[in-house]
């Protein structure tokens, strides 16, 4: 649906580095405008969803489970800086509030409190419902998207490359549809195999075929 939008780029799972913990951390969507980069962490919980006296947000499912998780609206704040680190050590500076930062709730099932209701980085399963509905005449968070500003095309062409080549998962495609997504660690195969992969430099493929 966002692929659909004029003037919009959109972007999946993107692990972006986190040095404090050596390693990435996964960024569900990101959404490139000329007005804004998005950062949009997709919650496809059910059930009742509350904050705990840490912050941290508690799903109860409708079998009396529970799955908690650290405050999700900070916790894709501190993505979006990530992000934002990592686009500034490939050269690009962006402007203050450049970056902005959503959780969507996308399930009609889902029902969460008030307090969670009220932050304005959350976006329920109506407003999303309306976004597929393509009502795009509303004010809106997304109207931006569709607004088309005057900026430095060389920017937004070198945030498009950023992103375009930032670290992803790698993904399987298996034969009925399936997608294993993972680190794509070694191949174990036929010597004249191994040795045409000893020449192909990662950071140069986006794709292999195995029979």
């Amino acid at each position: 649906r966002f692929q659909g939008v004029s003037g919009a780029l959109v972007f999946q799972s993107l692990r972006v580095p986190d040095s404090e913990r050596k390693g990435r951390r996964e960024i569900d969507l990101v959404i490139l405008t000329k007005k804004k980069i998005y950062v949009i962490e997709v919650k496809n919980w059910a059930g009742t969803v509350k904050i705990q006296r840490d912050g941290s947000w508690c799903q109860i499912r409708r079998n009396g489970t529970t799955h908690t998780l650290p405050d999700v609206v900070e916790d894709t704040k501190f993505r979006a800086s990530l992000l934002e680190a990592y686009i500034a050590r490939r050269g690009v500076k962006l402007p203050t509030d450049f970056i902005d930062y959503k959780v969507f709730l996308i399930n009609p099932d889902c029902s969460p409190v008030d307090e969670i209701l009220y932050q304005p980085e959350v976006l329920t399963s109506e407003q999303w419902q309306s976004f597929l509905d393509q009502e795009v005449s509303q004010e809106s968070w997304f109207r931006s998207i569709l607004t088309t500003l005057n900026g430095k095309d060389t920017t937004y062409e070198q945030l498009k490359y950023i992103l375009s080549t930032a670290p992803t998962w790698d993904k399987l495609y298996l034969e009925g549809g399936r997608i294993v997504v993972g680190d794509f660690m070694y191949f174990r195969g036929r010597p004249e195999d191994m040795l045409a992969l000893q020449n192909v430099k990662r950071s140069n493929t986006c794709y292999v075929e195995m029979q």
